[in-house]
Order: C-alpha cells, then sequence, then structure tokens
C-alpha cells in the first residue's frame, strides 16, 4: 500500500515502552476491591507511623487534602527536608509532573510525567529534591491527598517554588494523539 507523501511527513509511532523513571520515585498499588455494593480501596497501612511496601523510609507527620479545581496547574515545588506522598482517588485523575533536581542523583535532570488515579489506586512517594506539582486539564473538580514527613511551618517553609513551565508549558495538558 502506498501512502500519499504529504502523510508521511507527519507520521510518528507512538512510544508504549517504560517512559524515564526518576531515581527514589515510587508507585506502589494498594488494595482496590469492586463488588455489586460499590468499591473499597485501602489507601496506606502503617506499622509504627512506617509504611511498609515502600522501599524508602516514611513517617507520617502531616496529612492534607487538595481540591484542585478545573483548569488549575499547581506548579512546581521541592522540598529539601521532606518527602511526600500523594494519593488521587481512582474516580478522580491529575497530571502529575516530576524533575530531578539533585545533582548527585543518577537521574539529575530527568522529568517523569505520572497519571494518577484514572481507576488506578497508586500512592505516589517523592522524595526531597524532586520537583513536583500536578495539573486538571479536565471539567470537573478532582482530588488530591498528600502525607508528608515533616509539619508544615509558615514561620519556616521547606518549599522552594518554580514557575509553572520551568519544564515546558505543554507538560501540564492532556497529551493529544
Amino acid at each position: 500500500m502506498k501512502i500519499a507523501g504529504k502523510y508521511q511527513n507527519l507520521e510518528a509511532v507512538q512510544n508504549y515502552g517504560s517512559k524515564g523513571k526518576i531515581d527514589g520515585v515510587e508507585l506502589v498499588n494498594s488494595q482496590w476491591f469492586s463488588a455489586s455494593d460499590g468499591n473499597f480501596a485501602e489507601i496506606l497501612r502503617y506499622d509504627e507511623g512506617h509504611i511498609p511496601n515502600l522501599k524508602q523510609d516514611f513517617v507520617i507527620r502531616q496529612l492534607s487534602w487538595s481540591y484542585v479545581t478545573p483548569g488549575a496547574v499547581k506548579g512546581y515545588h521541592y522540598h529539601l527536608h521532606q518527602k511526600d506522598l500523594w494519593f488521587c482517588p481512582p474516580s478522580d485523575r491529575l497530571i502529575v509532573n516530576l524533575h530531578d533536581l539533585r545533582e548527585d542523583s543518577p537521574t539529575f535532570d530527568q522529568h517523569q510525567t505520572i497519571i494518577l488515579g484514572a481507576g488506578k489506586n497508586l500512592i505516589l512517594a517523592i522524595p526531597e529534591g524532586v520537583a513536583h506539582g500536578c495539573s486538571n486539564p479536565y471539567e470537573r473538580p478532582m482530588m488530591l491527598f498528600y502525607a508528608v514527613t515533616n509539619q508544615f511551618d509558615p514561620e519556616n517553609p521547606d518549599e522552594k517554588r518554580l514557575p509553572y513551565d520551568a519544564f515546558g508549558a505543554q507538560v501540564w495538558e492532556i497529551e493529544k494523539g
């Protein structure tokens, strides 16, 4: 079969393989049960304050909730002394972008995009020094729950901000194609 030349210059092959992963970032699949009367999701298990299914040590000091409005971009920030665990319910969906800022990391300057929620019951562990943010390009509000290893201190916040488009504005949009 011959394809018209004007379309050959436009063609591409979608990458179905593994996308780049940042060292220390973990995705943990939690239990999700479906029945005729609804669903049940196990979010986190604690063992004396620790999360047993994570490779890294994580002691929760604060649990927070964010209501992400349609079209919102919660731009990049990073922590020097805090780890985050993020959870978006399977009924919701958020685009999460991560960028490794740690010069001594084997994945320094690598970018990673993860879709949280979207029918999956995933916990995302974000280490110190990895810039992170999320967007809701959809038409209804979405929820994000996050646990952190340090309590927020408004007098001395361990939260360094970067411009939302530091790694390109397109990373916050729905991938087309």
